[in-house]
């Protein structure tokens, strides 16, 4: 949940050749060496993109988000473009990973989007690097631990049961639904409610209304992402900020006032043991994420006390960037795997059977825990994995060179915008067998090692806080759709992806669906 949310670049019709590369490790910490051949530039850049901000404004006008080209066939090294930017491609995944650990070098300040400081904050974590990002990156880690997983896991199923009995209610009046925006209103929703508890979870009329409000605030700070600066979308999703900060921060307050011995008792336990603390009390029902984030800073519970206004906003903004990564990763990846199951009818049945063997040895209970989850259904964990690996909802992270560094025996200046491609690394045959084939079966237990860069990195200090939670979503949505409904992708549907600024099909998912089992 780290990062769907950084400006991915548009990818259409990237074949990826069969070709393979000798794989040769970051030297990150090396100068360069003083002999290098050029890196090479597969596709000429036009003149005119060259010229200062024309390719931006021709490219986000046309909503044309391409870099010139993403393959591994071009080498592990090579150059492109963004937005008009010159833009350095790593596409040898043991490099990407390397270059996500090496956050000395390959820093996340000063590179795309340039928006990110704007609409979340200087102090972002997304922006933060080496020890700044360490030392404000600790205190949160807890809220995200697995230990707290299984509770979490009981409110996502739920909520992923009823949102696939409301894509049947509109099914069954409309003939079809599209689910696209249905996704992401729904992980908004589960984000939300794990964060403030019952804020917004009741049926009442006045708390749904608040939903839609934050909803659709959000939404208009996601299109603030990539955007012409200082119009009307900038300044709408400036505005739709500064509106969320300040719910926020009524929230913050709320839980100081409302929530003081609990948040005081998490205070009393060091960070490695608050977590367990944690679970204890959201067992007694009087616990959500947000009072865990409250309770890892300095604001005062004292009625009357004067809150420290950057910390207070700083928090806020914190909260902001998990809600917006919540929602579209997760949104993303979910489409991907609902357009393939479309797509692909053994799949589909062979996750199907799995479900039904579950079902059958549980008597029909269709209630899973996340333990169950987790060690019973290795297809379907070996599908998510195998989905994020072709389709990864941040297709392509950039960083900033901080000093000059070598890359696969490539030197690489400082102050170069690197663009990670995941996308590309994870295609290549250096890495894994039949890369274009979606393999259902690829990373079950004895099969290929996953390493799969999906929520946004695989290691280092960058390392997305809510990957494993935003598996849990995927696996208690996609579980629930394949166990319980009988669901049918509109084959009129253009099985092309794009990444605007997250992967997604092109055309949309467009389903019709009826429910399997009575009693749901």
């Amino acid at each position: 949940m780290h990062v769907a949310f950084v400006f991915a670049p548009r990818l259409l019709n990237h074949s990826v050749g069969a070709q393979q590369h000798r794989r040769r490790p970051v030297c990150a910490a090396s100068p360069p060496p003083q002999t290098e051949a050029p890196l090479p530039t597969p596709v000429a850049i036009p003149v005119y993109r060259r010229l200062p901000l024309i390719g931006f404004f021709i490219d986000v006008f046309t909503r044309n988000l391409k870099v010139r080209e993403l393959s591994p066939r071009y080498g592990p090294v090579y150059k492109s473009d963004v937005l008009g930017f010159p833009v350095t491609i790593i596409s040898d995944l043991d490099a990407i990973k390397a270059c996500y650990k090496d956050s000395e070098v390959f820093r996340s300040g000063g590179a795309f989007p340039f928006s990110l400081s704007t609409l979340f904050g200087d102090k972002a974590l997304f922006i933060l690097d080496g020890k700044e990002h360490a030392t404000k990156r600790k205190p949160v880690m807890p809220a995200f631990s697995p230990q707290l997983f299984p509770l979490y896991f009981s409110s996502i199923q739920e909520d992923a049961r009823s949102f696939w009995r409301k894509v049947s209610q509109q099914v069954e009046r409309d003939g079809t639904s599209k689910l696209q925006n249905a996704f992401k209103e729904h992980y908004l929703g589960i984000i939300i409610r794990l964060t403030t508890g019952g804020q917004y979870a009741s049926s009442e009329a006045s708390a749904e209304a608040q939903f839609l409000r934050v909803r659709d605030l959000l939404l208009a700070v996601a299109g603030g992402m990539i955007t012409f600066p200082f119009g009307p979308v900038w300044w709408k999703a400036l505005r739709a900020r500064d509106e969320l900060i300040d719910i926020l921060g009524g929230l913050v307050r709320d839980r100081l006032s409302t929530r003081k011995d609990t948040i005081e008792a998490l205070r009393e336990v060091d960070a490695d043991r608050i977590a367990a603390k944690a679970r204890g009390e959201l067992r007694a029902g009087s616990l959500d994420l947000l009072t865990v984030l409250v309770s890892t800073t300095s604001l005062p519970t004292d009625a009357g006390a004067e809150l420290d206004e950057t910390t207070l906003r700083e928090l806020c903004e914190l909260v902001l960037l998990l809600w917006f990564a919540g929602y579209s990763t997760q949104a993303s990846a979910s489409s991907c795997c609902l357009m393939e199951l479309g797509f692909n009818a053994d799949i589909h049945g062979r996750l199907r059977d799995e479900q039904d063997a579950i079902v059958r040895a549980r008597d029909g209970d269709l209630d899973m825990t996340l333990e169950q989850v987790n060690k019973e259904m290795p297809l379907l964990d070996s599908y998510i994995n195998e989905i994020l690996r072709l389709y990864p909802p941040a297709p392509v992270l950039f960083r900033k060179t901080a000093k000059a560094t070598t890359v696969c025996g490539h030197a690489i200046a400082v102050g170069t915008i690197v663009g990670l491609d995941a996308w590309g690394g994870q295609r290549n045959a250096a890495y894994y067998a039949e890369p274009e084939t979606l393999k259902v079966e690829r990373f079950v237990a004895g099969g290929e090692a996953p390493g799969v860069v999906s929520f946004g990195g695989v290691g280092g200090a960058h390392f997305c806080l809510g990957a494993a939670l935003g598996r849990v979503g995927m696996k208690a949505t996609v579980g629930t759709m394949v166990r319980e409904f009988d669901i049918r992708v509109d084959e009129r549907q253009d099985r092309e992806y794009v990444s605007v600024p997250e992967m997604t099909p092109k055309s949309g998912v467009e389903v019709r669906m009826c429910r399997r089992r009575e009693g749901i």
